[in-house]
């Protein structure tokens, strides 16, 4: 077995980074030198298939995730199979035991699952100070049934052909053992038992497993930790403390004794290595866990959420940003509604009336009387701003001349000089302008 290092003494580099198509990262490694102790895995460079070291026999890996403390390996099925009524010809209990001071089978994500007639398969672990019938601390198992060759159906694992059951946290290795009962009727359909331990959402029975390959494997999840200590808090006072890169935390394990450590909120990356933890740029467009609904501010472990200039939002992470409407807007937006009801009641009067609501409109959207002795000629000078300049910011009081309400102001800039036209033929119908400010209000 190759040497492993000391958190103090790693140095990763010239450290495969993967067999085959599985990254490997620290603690994990390959080679002297690139592991901590209890994390080695073995490459086969022929097949490309990374090995767990430390088991008592090959166990494939097809993942191993740093940030959830998991690995994802495959394990043999037991099985025993008959070849008279109650005569065992053959058979392998499917005995895989791991390095304890590492790894846990995952009791969330696995369970155990039965198949056979007239079959009972359990499974046992962590071995106790007795030496009696039964010395394990743990034992877990079910029984399926099936009297005839029809009895199965395929998805069904509820006891007839096929069973399963939850296991207990600790599980140090995979070991099955069997319960043995009359076969008489069964050897046709059924010749074997089998056992085996199973991610929940990697298998669906079906009748065809009832002869199921005896060489079939599993996939199977396995909790890692750090077990050389029993809690963060007596690890941190250790020189082997794992949690190296700053940005870091730790987290006593879930399944069994030990640690893992975790890179601090707002940062991603391999919490077990210095400076291995680095910033999550939330702002990337492609980062779609941070919700932002203006304008991304990356900062140290986080981001900040803003609208732009000129807007607002109640939250902009989730409520778009909308133009900001002063409340001067807000007053003339109400007594344009106002107006319409206004522009309703006329729309059958003359055209001299259509004169009369220009007028006030002008005088809402400057707030200055057209009369007014100190204002030379309104209605001559604003007219002649807008129609030579186009410039509604001249045009209307700087207390509601906003941003976001320009868009409005410039309608109604529009109506207002169609409606004071000197020429009353070309001055609109009461109608259209009462359907015009009907839209400005939507």
């Amino acid at each position: 077995m190759a040497s492993s290092v000391t958190a103090e003494s790693k140095n990763t580099r010239g450290c495969p980074g993967s067999c085959g198509s599985i990254s490997i990262q620290y603690p994990f490694g390959i080679g002297a030198g690139c592991f901590r102790n209890g994390f080695e895995i073995v490459c086969d460079n022929v097949t490309g298939t990374p090995v767990l070291a430390g088991t008592t026999r090959p166990v494939p890996v097809n993942l191993v995730s740093i940030k959830t403390a998991e690995a994802r390996v495959m394990l043999p099925v037991a099985w025993e199979c008959f070849s008279s009524a109650k005569t065992v010809y053959d058979s392998s209990i499917g005995d895989v035991h791991f390095n304890s001071d590492v790894y846990r089978i995952s009791n969330t994500h696995n369970q155990l699952v039965v198949i056979g007639c007239n079959t009972l398969g359990y499974t046992q672990s962590q071995r106790s100070e007795g030496n009696g019938y039964y010395p394990y601390a743990y034992y877990t198992g079910c029984m399926s049934f099936c009297n005839n060759s029809r009895s199965a159906t395929d998805g069904a694992c509820a006891g007839v052909g096929c069973c399963h059951v939850e296991i207990p946290p600790g599980l140090t290795n995979n070991n099955m053992e069997f319960e043995q009962y009359n076969h008489t009727a069964v050897l046709g359909f059924s010749p074997c038992d089998y056992a085996f331990l199973v991610d929940k959402d990697s298998y669906t029975f079906r009748t065809a497993d009832l002869k199921m390959d005896t060489n079939t494997m599993m996939p199977v999840w396995l909790d890692w930790a750090i077990r050389d200590n029993l809690t963060c808090d007596q690890a941190k006072k250790t020189e082997s403390y794992g949690c190296v890169s700053i940005n870091s935390e730790c987290r006593d394990a879930s399944n069994g004794p030990g640690y893992v450590c975790n890179c601090s909120k707002g940062y991603q990356g391999n919490p077990y290595i210095a400076d291995g933890c680095i910033d999550i740029n939330e702002c990337d467009e492609h980062n779609k866990e941070y919700p932002c609904r203006g304008i991304y501010e990356n900062t140290s472990g986080s981001y900040e959420c803003k609208c732009p200039s000129g807007t607002h939002s109640a939250d902009p992470l989730n409520i778009p940003c909308n133009p900001n409407f002063p409340l001067a807007a807000k007053i003339v937006t109400g007594a344009i509604g106002g107006l319409f009801i206004l522009a309703i009641m006329k729309q059958y009067m003359s055209k001299s009336d259509v004169y009369s609501f220009g007028v006030v409109l002008l005088e809402l959207i400057t707030r200055k009387k057209v009369l007014d002795p100190d204002i030379n000629n309104l209605l001559g000078n604003s007219l002649d701003t807008y129609t030579k300049k186009k410039g509604v910011i001249e045009l209307v009081d700087p207390e509601i001349s906003a941003k976001g309400a320009i868009g409005i102001f410039h309608s109604l800039a529009e109506i207002i000089v169609q409606c004071l036209n000197l020429d009353v033929d070309l001055r609109p119908e009461m109608a259209d302008v009462a359907e015009r400010l009907q839209f400005l209000l939507k």
